[in-house]
C-alpha cells in the first residue's frame, strides 16, 4: 500500500454523500474490504481488480485524485458502487488546494515578494489580522457540529456519514480562507478511517489533540471579529527577509502527517543560535520519505539533496524565513556550500562554538517549556553514555549530570529506520555519542532522538566508526547503521532496570481520571463516560478533591452531565471537552517541567553534599 494514491477531502465528500444508505451501511459493516484487492498501476491510473469489477483511479503527477469524476467502476452502479466507495475510503485525504502550510511547497513569488514590498509596520500589523466573516463563522459551526457527532457516537462507531459531513466542513473552512482549521478537520477524518481500520498506524491521543484543537479554532472564529493569520492558517506562507550570512546543517528527520504528507525536514542554525528548517514534503505516505532524503532540494541556483544539506556548512545572502523559521527557497536566495580544500566542511567545527549547543541542558529544557517558544526551542542537544534498553526506549547517562535519560522513537515505520537503529545502539553499552533530539513535554526524561555522532575515547567502550560521506553524523530516522559502524557490540541486549517505565507513572494525579473520561468521549462517544450519579465517578471526584484539586473535580462533573442525554445546549459537550483538555495540557506541562528541574536539582544537591 505504500505508493498509493491520494484523494482530495471534498471528492471523498461528494462520494460518500452520492452513495446509497444501503452502501454506505455495507462499508461500515467492512471498512477494510478495500485492503484485499490488487491495486495496480499504470501510466496515470491505478487499477484495482475487486472481484470481476475493475474500478480506474486517474491521478495527477503527484498522485493525487482531484475530483470524483476520476473515480470510475466497471459495475453497472458506477460511480454509486460499493467498489468505488471502498476504494476511496481505504485513501488518504489531502486538502484541495495543495496547502503549502502543509506541504512544505512555498511559493517562490510570495518569497520574492518579500524584498519588494517595504512596508511600514502600521500597516504591517494591519495585514496580519484577517476580518472574520459571516462565511467563516457558518463554517466554524459546521466543523462543530460534525465534532459534536464524534463526541456523540464515538470515533469508533462514526461511520460513512459522520466522516463525509467533517470532509464537508473541511472542504467549506478551506473555501472560506480557514486553512488551519480545514488541514485540522482532515486529519480527523484520517485518524477516525484508521481508528476504525484497526490501523497500525493508530494514534488515539493524536485524534484527541485534534478534536481539540478544531474545536478550540473553531470557537476562536465565533467568537472574534479579527483573527491572526497565524491562527487562520494561510494557504502560502508570508516570508521575510533575514538577516543571515552562515548556516550549519544540524539534523534531518523525516516527516509523516496523517493530512497526507511525507518528506523530509532539515534543521540548520545561524552563528546566533537561531534555529531555520528547509522542508522538502509531497502528498503521499512515508515511501517518499527516502526519495526526498536523497533526491534534490532547489535552494536558488544551487541544488543540493537533503543527506549532504544536512551535513554542510553554507554560506548564504538574501534569505527570507517565515515566522515558523522556515527558510525560502526563491531564485533571489543566495546558498553556496563552504569547502575545505576541495570537499565539504565537516559542519561539526562551528557546532563545536555555538553557545546554544554547549549550554548545559538545564538550561535547554527551560528554554523548551518556556511560554515564548521560538523556533526549535524543543531541539536539544548532550553527550553521553549508552547505558542499554528500556522497554521501548534506549537509556543513557548525561555527562555533566550524570542523569539518566530516555532516547525514544519519533515516527515507529517500517520506512524509516528510528527503531533498527536503536536496537544496533542497545548492544554497545558505554559508547559515547553526541545526541541531538527533540524534547517530549508529556514525559520528564524522554527524548525523541533525532541525529547522533560519536564521541569517540581512549576507553576500551565500543566505538561508532561512521562512513566518511556520512561526515560523522547519523540521522537516526533516515540512515540505517550496520553492524561493522560499532566496534565490540554485544551479541544481545540487555534490559536495564531503571526507577518507573510505566506512562502512569510520568502523569500527574490530575490527569488519569480526567484523561481517561475524555478519551473515553473521543473512541466511544458520550455512552463511554460513566454517569454522574455512577460509583465510579463519585470515586474519582473524591480522589481529586482528596488530592486538592477542585477544578479538575468541577471538570469531571461537567463531563458526565455533558454526557448525558439530557444535555441540549449548543457545544456544550464540544467546549467541555476543550476545557478539559486545555486544563489537562497546562497540568502536564508544569508537572512533567517540575520532574525535569527535580533531576537537575537532586544532581545538584548531591554534589553540593559531596564538597
Amino acid at each position: 500500500m505504500s505508493d498509493r494514491p491520494c484523494i482530495v477531502a471534498e471528492a471523498v465528500a461528494a462520494i460518500i454523500a452520492a452513495a446509497p444508505a444501503r452502501v454506505r451501511k455495507r462499508l461500515d459493516r467492512q471498512p477494510t474490504a478495500a485492503q484485499d484487492w490488487s491495486w495496480q498501476k499504470s501510466d496515470s491510473q491505478w487499477l484495482i481488480r475487486a472481484g470481476e469489477e475493475t474500478v480506474a483511479l486517474t491521478v495527477d503527477a503527484t498522485n493525487r485524485i482531484a475530483a470524483a469524476a476520476d473515480v470510475t467502476c466497471t459495475c453497472l452502479l458506477s460511480p454509486n458502487c460499493f467498489h468505488v466507495l471502498a476504494c476511496v475510503s481505504s485513501l488518504v485525504c489531502v486538502s484541495g488546494t495543495g496547502s503549502a502550510s502543509v506541504a512544505g511547497t512555498e511559493s517562490v513569488a510570495t518569497e520574492e515578494l518579500a524584498y519588494a514590498e517595504q512596508a511600514n509596520t502600521d500597516a504591517a500589523d494591519i495585514e496580519d489580522q484577517v476580518a472574520i466573516t459571516a462565511e467563516m463563522r457558518s463554517a466554524a459551526h459546521q466543523t462543530i457540529h460534525a465534532i459534536e457527532n464524534v463526541l456523540t457516537t464515538g470515533g469508533r462507531a462514526s461511520g460513512l456519514v459522520i466522516q463525509s459531513s467533517l470532509l464537508r466542513a473541511a472542504h467549506q473552512c478551506r473555501a472560506r480562507g480557514l486553512i488551519d482549521l480545514s488541514n485540522t478537520v482532515i486529519r480527523i477524518s484520517e485518524g477516525i478511517r484508521r481508528l476504525r481500520a484497526d490501523d497500525d498506524d493508530t494514534d488515539s491521543g493524536a485524534l484527541r489533540r485534534d478534536i481539540v484543537t478544531a474545536i478550540l479554532n473553531a470557537r476562536d472564529v465565533l467568537r472574534h471579529e479579527q483573527l491572526s493569520v497565524q491562527v487562520v492558517g494561510q494557504v502560502r506562507r508570508s516570508f521575510q527577509p533575514v538577516k543571515l550570512s552562515r548556516l550549519t546543517g544540524v539534523i534531518a528527520e523525516p516527516i509523516l502527517t496523517l493530512s497526507g504528507y511525507a518528506g523530509v525536514c532539515v534543521h540548520l542554525i545561524a552563528p546566533d543560535g537561531r534555529w531555520f528548517q528547509v522542508n522538502q514534503l509531497q502528498p503521499g505516505d512515508a515511501a517518499l520519505i527516502v526519495r526526498a532524503y536523497r533526491g534534490g532540494i532547489d535552494l536558488g541556483a544551487l541544488t543540493l539533496s537533503a543527506e549532504k544539506l544536512s551535513r554542510a556548512s553554507l554560506d548564504v545572502q538574501n534569505l527570507t524565513a517565515s515566522e515558523d523559521g522556515r527558510l525560502g527557497k526563491g531564485t533571489k536566495t543566495r546558498w553556496a556550500v563552504r569547502s575545505n580544500n576541495g570537499s565539504p566542511e565537516r559542519s561539526g567545527k562551528p557546532l563545536d562554538r555555538c553557545e546554544r549547543l554547549n549550554s548545559p541542558l538545564s538550561a535547554q529544557v527551560d528554554r523548551a517549556f518556556s511560554d515564548s517558544q521560538r523556533p526549535g526551542d524543543d531541539l536539544v542537544c548532550f553527550v553521553g553514555r549508552i547505558a542499554g534498553p528500556q522497554g521501548g526506549t534506549l537509556l543513557m547517562t548525561e555527562e555533566t549530570t550524570s542523569e539518566t535519560l530516555r532516547l525514544g522513537i519519533a515516527i515507529d515505520d517500517q520506512h524509516v529506520a528510528f527503531r533498527k537503529n536503536l536496537q544496533l545502539l542497545a548492544r554497545a553499552p558505554g559508547m559515547r555519542l553526541r545526541v541531538y533530539g527533540r524534547l517530549r513535554h508529556d514525559s520528564a526524561g524522554l527524548i525523541d532522538a533525532l541525529t547522533i555522532e560519536p564521541v569517540n575515547d581512549d576507553s576500551d567502550s565500543p566505538r561508532l566508526v561512521l562512513p566518511d560521506e556520512w561526515h560523522e553524523r547519523c540521522h537516526l530516522g533516515l540512515d540505517t547503521l550496520q553492524r561493522h559502524h560499532i566496534t565490540r557490540t554485544e551479541r544481545f541486549a540487555s534490559e536495564v532496570e531503571f526507577g518507573e517505565s510505566t506512562s502512569a507513572a510520568n502523569q500527574p494525579v490530575v490527569a488519569q481520571p480526567l484523561s481517561r473520561r475524555t478519551l473515553a468521549m473521543v473512541l466511544g462517544g458520550r455512552r463511554a463516560v460513566p454517569p454522574f450519579t455512577s460509583d465510579s465517578h463519585r470515586r474519582d471526584k473524591r480522589r481529586l478533591i482528596q488530592q486538592a484539586q477542585p477544578t479538575a473535580a468541577e471538570l469531571l462533573d461537567l463531563l458526565a452531565i455533558s454526557s448525558s442525554s439530557e444535555t441540549h445546549e449548543t457545544h456544550f459537550r464540544s467546549l467541555t471537552l476543550a476545557a478539559a483538555e486545555t486544563y489537562l495540557a497546562s497540568a502536564l506541562k508544569s508537572f512533567q517541567h517540575d520532574g525535569w528541574r527535580k533531576r537537575f536539582v537532586s544532581e545538584a544537591s548531591s554534589e553540593t553534599e559531596d564538597l
